[in-house]
């Protein structure tokens, strides 16, 4: 008669359940010193477990690789239906890179999408819906102004790894055209043309 439930129960996560945008592997391990392990029994999000079939043995693995934000349920059974109390573990993957803007935050606008001003900028952020929190934002070389036309560049990184570079080229003029007005000072009974430039 074997009344006991498997022993030295033990699950471990390649990930150690943080955010990932790889494949995730679980193993589960017991041993039984009565009638010898049986199914293993498991669930995602759920602690109703169901019995997975020809998965007798001491070690279960199990290796998800979509993007998922679940919980993973395994207990270990011995062959006559004694069973562990459930061990859970998180997963967590994210494969989409987050998005990534560059904003004018301050200048001012002319026409023809020139500005008249410095120009100072904000990276605008979002991860996807579903996916793992944004982790970091950075200009490149720390630049997040422009006194002359150029490009800023910025980086997004996800806590899964994922991450995105954006840029924005900008134009700006500071100075006022010139404006110089020829004529040969002299009175003169025609039309005058003024040209300038």
């Amino acid at each position: 008669i074997d009344t006991v439930a498997p022993t030295n129960f033990t699950l471990t996560n390649s990930s150690n359940g943080e955010w990932t945008n790889t494949t995730v592997t679980l193993t589960a391990h017991a041993t039984d010193g009565g009638s010898g392990m049986g199914n293993w029994k498991h669930s995602i999000d759920s602690t109703t477990l169901s019995e997975v079939a020809n998965s007798a043995g001491e070690t279960y693995t199990k290796s998800p690789s979509t993007e998922k934000n679940s919980v993973y349920y395994f207990a270990a059974c011995d062959s006559v239906g004694n069973c562990t109390d459930p061990l859970s573990t998180n997963v967590k993957i994210d494969k989409t890179k987050p998005e990534c803007n560059i904003d004018v935050t301050s200048g001012t606008e002319g026409d023809n999408d020139w500005y008249k001003s410095a120009e100072e900028f904000g990276i605008r952020q979002q991860s996807t819906s579903s996916g793992s929190p944004i982790a970091s934002s950075v200009f490149t070389d720390n630049i997040n102004s422009l006194s002359a036309s150029g490009t800023v560049s910025a980086t997004v990184t996800d806590e899964a790894g994922n991450s995105r570079t954006c840029s924005k080229t900008v134009k700006i003029d500071k100075d006022a055209p010139e404006c110089t007005i020829t004529d040969n000072n002299s009175w003169t009974t025609s039309n005058v043309t003024v040209l300038y430039g």
